[in-house]
């Protein structure tokens, strides 16, 4: 058995999963999809289709965007080829964010990925892709992993979470507190490998048990809570932060955080799986302490006061915009 991993070699995800497919003895190698032409023909393949992309990361992963071209010329390689087992690493952002979802979805809620954020409807155009590609296919298993929130707490991840629109100890979207879900890259790795072991078929959403509300996140940080912007002035200001990259994270996932799009994981550990870290966990691996925790509380005071400010006064501009345009 030969595993295919579309992916960058010089990823994080690349590495792990590697790292934990390479011993297991009945894997012949571990290769990326221009290696396919070396092996033989009648050689059964397991594909693992990750296609990150070069641009913003949307979390802490660093997968980037969905590079929906490799995915396809992957696919389009084993035309030829007995492809046993897919394992499709996808995002629970296909879900979509928005006022009325359950808390938690499964995976028979519909895909209804918010229309303006990119990456969400990459990753659902990646998933189509797989399946068109599986009809003529009968025989082949196709696991899609619905991944939340995905930090990762090595040396390089480590301090993105603290910058990103996700980080309610910093500031908060709109008049909703959403909970949150953070999911560790080690946990998505094992869960690739699980999938890929136990030749799982359908979809399944990969995220630790239960979920943080806002105030737990706030506490994890040790700050008190971030300053709230109101959902008139939230884009304009998170436009403004990626411009002077003052965030880490596109605006375009901001109606991710401001509605719930928690994903519940019992179909998948149903299988056996099981994450390694809680949603605390990974919430604290993903961060650091930052400026905040050195000021002293008058000067936090202070900081806080003229966040404030601006931020209303974002909103007002905002909402005088709104107003004119609509008179026109």
């Amino acid at each position: 058995m030969t595993v295919v991993v579309v992916d960058d070699a010089e990823s994080a995800l690349w590495r792990r999963v590697a790292t934990l497919t390479v011993s297991d003895t009945d894997v012949r190698a571990v290769i990326s999809p221009l290696e396919l032409a070396e092996i033989g023909p009648d050689e059964a393949v397991q594909l693992v289709i990750t296609a990150p992309a070069g641009g913003p990361d949307p979390d802490g992963a660093r997968l980037g965007g969905v590079d929906l071209a490799r995915a396809q010329s992957c696919l389009a390689r084993t035309v030829d080829r007995r492809v046993d087992q897919v394992v499709l690493v996808s995002s629970a952002l296909v879900y979509g964010a928005w006022p009325d979802n359950p808390v938690p979805l499964s995976e028979t809620a519909a895909p209804r990925p918010n229309p303006d954020c990119a990456i969400a409807m990459d990753y659902l155009e990646l998933e189509r892709l797989v399946s068109a590609w599986a009809l003529d296919r009968p025989d082949t298993r196709v696991a899609v992993l619905r991944r939340t929130l995905t930090v990762s707490a090595d040396a390089e991840g480590i301090g993105w979470l603290e910058r990103s629109l996700w980080h309610n100890g910093s500031v908060r979207h709109g008049d909703a507190d959403p909970p949150g879900q953070f999911l560790l890259i080690d946990d998505l790795a094992l869960a690739i490998e699980h999938a890929r072991r136990h030749g799982l078929d359908g979809i399944y959403n990969v995220a630790p048990d239960g979920w943080l509300a806002v105030a737990q996140q706030i506490e994890l940080t040790g700050k008190s809570a971030g300053v709230r912007i109101p959902e008139a002035g939230a884009g304009p200001l998170a436009r403004l932060r990626w411009r002077l990259q003052l965030t880490s994270t596109p605006p375009d996932v901001l109606p991710y955080t401001m509605h719930p799009w928690v994903v519940a994981n019992d179909r998948l550990r149903a299988t056996g799986w099981d994450a390694t870290a809680s949603n605390e966990e990974a919430f604290v691996a993903g961060s650091r302490p930052g400026w905040w925790s050195t000021l002293h509380g008058r000067r936090r005071q202070e900081v806080a006061l003229a966040g404030l400010l601006a931020s209303v006064a974002v909103g007002v501009g905002a909402t005088i915009a709104a107003v004119r345009h609509r008179q026109r």
